[in-house]
C-alpha cells in the first residue's frame, strides 16, 4: 500500500514554483488580501503566538496591481 505524503509550503508562490519538480503539485491554493485598509491579528488558542498581517494599499489600483 502507497501512502502519499502532504507538504504545506508558505510564502510567495513564484519564488516555492522554482524550486519544485515538475508534474510534482496537485493544489496551489491563493488567498488573496481583501482590501479592508486594516491591520489584522489574532492570537493562538494557548496564547503563545500572536498572527498579524496588514491589509493595507495605497489605493485601488495599488491593490489592482498586486
Amino acid at each position: 500500500m502507497k501512502t502519499d505524503s502532504l507538504t504545506v509550503q508558505l510564502g510567495d508562490c513564484l519564488t516555492l514554483m522554482k524550486t519544485l519538480d515538475s508534474e510534482s503539485v496537485d493544489l496551489i491554493y491563493l488567498d488573496p488580501p481583501f482590501f479592508t485598509n486594516r491591520h489584522h491579528s489574532a492570537i493562538s488558542r494557548d496564547k503563545n503566538q500572536l498572527f498579524s498581517f496588514a491589509d493595507v494599499w495605497d489605493g485601488l489600483s495599488d491593490y489592482a496591481s498586486f
